[in-house]
């Protein structure tokens, strides 16, 4: 099925500014005024008084007298108006914030608070540059009264908002699995806490059932609109309240073509369909897919092509813990980034009848109580780069896309558990990473750029 055409909220604000720049400020002249004369001819009739003469007088003609021409001042030249630069957006986003209690206790304080500010310390500049930064808030932010904790019911305190919003994050997505692991009173003091931030967005959990039926952010910036949605497949288990059946978001149910499905498959793609109509580029985050697998399921693929049929022209996935592949949807089919051959060396830009999708960016930080081998594939994670754009046609594209691979530093103190970038991660650094301890094998540079290249291929950085 052929993408459905999208209204472009840019193309009649370009024309405004081109003819606005294009016109230059003309002299108010009435039609047929031309300059007027510097001189004029006077006549004056002059009598000479003679007794004698008894005839009339002949008048004679005085000189005309000639007025010096007034300079006049030389038009200034009007500047040629600069071309109007065409806009630009760009976009990334976190991936899980999976606090466990390792975590927690690196960040409470003496005092009983909690700074989590040092999680974001290595990244926040990185995550600041993009004009509008996502990320994957795992756990509920019901604080400190309801308990903090980790695995498996996770619960972080209230200090943990003011540390996504010190490191430059615009909107929160709080649709996943552990939504409700404090239950309703988790979810209200959660939004409650997060009115503190009126410039933060918030999506996946509501307060009220009309809060719910308008779940989708929308932000313009640079002259692009974009819409955002989060969708969870679940919690866990955990029934959403019956009083507030809406406190959650629709939910991507599994196996969505099977027979019995439609009503709840309606639910999202009527949301889709709204956002999509009302932005000029729509993006989807899902928390979906199997936990640890570094593969996206058949689940997965077929709410894949279920967002592409309904307008959608990014999806950045979350739950799995770890990284799976970057694949691009059009209409017939679905292509892995790694079989196909992009120039390193020029923007890779899509076309408006192609989806990209991030099955999963993996964790952004945890510190797994598990051991063995198997748990090290879950310090690595990645942040999407991704810039919009016009094409010739004036519909917004991706201009170019990539990823920007993170690792996971954890060790024993206060304030010592970070995320780096993996291109500041040094082999000694790795060495003093306690993931290895508890792994049983040490975590090191070359086991990261293994694992991204087998993944990702050469589209990380």
């Amino acid at each position: 099925m052929k993408k459905r055409q999208k209204t472009n909220y840019l193309i009649p604000a370009l024309l405004l500014a081109i003819l606005l720049g294009g016109c230059t400020k003309a002299e108010n002249v009435a039609p047929g005024d031309g300059p007027k004369s510097t001189a004029s001819v006077t006549e004056a009739a002059v009598k000479t008084p003679d007794p004698t003469d008894t005839a009339t007088p002949t008048a004679t003609l005085s000189p005309t007298p000639t007025k010096t021409p007034v300079p006049t001042d030389t038009p200034t030249p009007s500047a040629t108006p600069s071309p109007t630069p065409l806009p630009e957006l760009t976009i990334t986003m976190a991936g899980d914030i999976l606090l466990h209690t390792g975590i927690e206790n690196d960040c409470l304080q003496a005092d009983g608070t909690y700074d989590y500010r040092s999680i974001f310390a290595n990244t926040k500049d990185f995550i600041s540059s993009f004009d509008v930064a996502l990320v994957n808030q795992e756990v509920i932010i019901g604080g400190s009264e309801l308990g903090v904790s980790g695995y498996p019911r996770f619960n972080a305190g209230y200090e943990m908002a003011d540390a996504l919003s010190d490191a430059g994050f615009d909107v929160v997505l709080h649709a996943t699995n552990h939504a409700l692991d404090k239950g309703k009173t988790g979810v209200i003091n959660c939004l409650e806490n997060w009115s503190r931030f009126p410039g933060i967005d918030v999506l996946g959990i509501y307060l009220t059932e009309e809060e719910a039926e308008n779940q989708i952010v929308y932000i313009e910036k640079n002259g692009i609109r974009i819409s955002i949605l989060n969708f969870t497949y679940g919690t866990n288990g955990i029934s959403v309240p019956s009083s507030a059946p809406w406190m959650v978001g629709p939910l991507l149910v599994n196996s969505p073509n099977a027979e019995g499905k439609e009503s709840a498959v309606k639910m999202i793609t009527d949301l889709i369909d709204k956002a999509a109509a009302n932005s000029d580029f729509t993006i989807v985050c899902p928390h979906w897919g199997a936990e640890y697998s570094l593969t996206q399921n058949a689940s997965q693929r077929e709410w894949n092509r279920i967002f592409y049929d309904h307008g959608v022209d990014l999806v950045m996935g979350a739950h799995s813990h770890v990284i799976q592949p970057m694949v691009i949807v059009n209409n017939e089919t679905t292509l892995n980034v790694l079989k196909l051959n992009f120039d390193p060396d020029q923007p890779r830009e899509l076309s408006s009848d192609q989806m990209l999708v991030y099955y999963s960016l993996g964790n952004f930080v945890n510190w797994t109580e598990e051991s063995g081998e198997k748990i090290l594939k879950r310090m690595v994670g990645g942040m999407p780069e991704i810039t919009l754009g016009l094409d010739d046609k004036g519909e917004v594209v991706i201009k170019d896309f990539n990823v920007r691979a993170v690792v996971t530093h954890v060790a024993t103190g206060k304030n010592l558990v970070s995320v780096y970038k993996l291109e500041d991660y040094t082999d000694g650094m790795a060495g003093e990473n306690e993931i290895s301890a508890r792994a049983g094998t040490e975590l090191t540079l070359d086991y990261c750029r293994d694992l991204l290249n087998s993944v990702w291929g050469d589209l990380w950085r």
